[in-house]
């Protein structure tokens, strides 16, 4: 079966653990048995697309359909489809609902992880039960947008943090955006780089950031940067913010290349 076919044919993509592809024998087990089978109504002989743990792709033809597995065999193996640079976002806790948003869109543009943060002005103030079971729904949206979008991994997403522990994570990447509504200047493609692995974008809630908190993440290297004029809504800025670092470092990549 040649690539093109299954790109073709809008495959569908399921993430498996990398023990389940054994001798060219894949076996997809839990909810996406019942996807496969009631949802989507795939048969034998259809054709999927089945992600490791390592980000490898595989192009798999089903072969069975039980009611607790779904076996398929492999057709093709592609190596590693890996951005090279990865775009974490570090979003300000909105109320309500928002955060769903945020998460589907982020994950369909491009972002790899994502981290909600309590800010001074996040509204939410959630208890430690309430907060993981929030974190267990974004992590089920984070999910179904990765096979939507035709990701390589599943996007992780984080239980809620404190300001001060997201200064601690934030010390080890190569670049911190701010995206700051008070700055006017500076814009993320004059504070990236050629060759960055790792790159952080930060957004405010409802409110924005402090500029307390804007100093802070000044201090362990983040740098303010403006969407344009446009004052937009937490939950459309972090999903902006998201997809302009991510264009804008496969542009770097592109430029590396050539």
């Amino acid at each position: 079966m040649k690539v093109d076919e299954v790109m073709k044919g809008h495959a569908r993509r399921f993430f498996v653990p990398s023990g389940s592809i054994q001798d060219g024998t894949v076996t997809i087990t839990g909810l996406d048995v019942r996807h496969i089978a009631t949802v989507l109504r795939l048969s034998p002989g259809d054709k999927v697309e089945v992600v490791d743990e390592e980000s490898i792709l595989y192009y798999v033809e089903l072969v069975s359909i039980e009611k607790d597995r779904v076996v398929g065999r492999v057709t093709e193996k592609l190596g590693s489809a890996l951005e090279e640079a990865s775009v974490l976002l570090f979003q300000g806790l909105p109320k309500g609902t928002k955060m769903d948003d945020v998460v589907r869109g982020a994950v369909e543009v491009g972002a790899d992880r994502i981290v909600p943060v309590i800010t001074e002005r996040s509204v939410p103030e959630l208890d430690r039960l309430k907060a993981e079971r929030r974190a267990a729904r974004w992590r089920r949206i984070a999910a179904e947008a990765s096979k939507q979008a035709r990701r390589v991994h599943e996007v992780d997403v984080s239980s809620p943090v404190e300001f001060a522990e997201a200064l601690q994570l934030l010390e080890r990447y190569d670049a911190i955006l701010v995206f700051w509504e008070e700055e006017e200047k500076s814009f993320p493609f004059e504070a990236l780089r050629p060759g960055v692995r790792e790159v952080a974008v930060f957004v405010g809630p409802e409110g924005g950031l402090t500029e307390g908190e804007v100093r802070a993440l000044k201090e362990v290297g983040g740098i303010p940067v403006t969407l344009g004029k446009s004052l937009l809504r937490t939950e459309t800025a972090g999903v902006v913010a998201s997809a302009i670092t991510r264009y804008e470092l496969t542009r770097l990549s592109r430029q590396k290349s050539d």
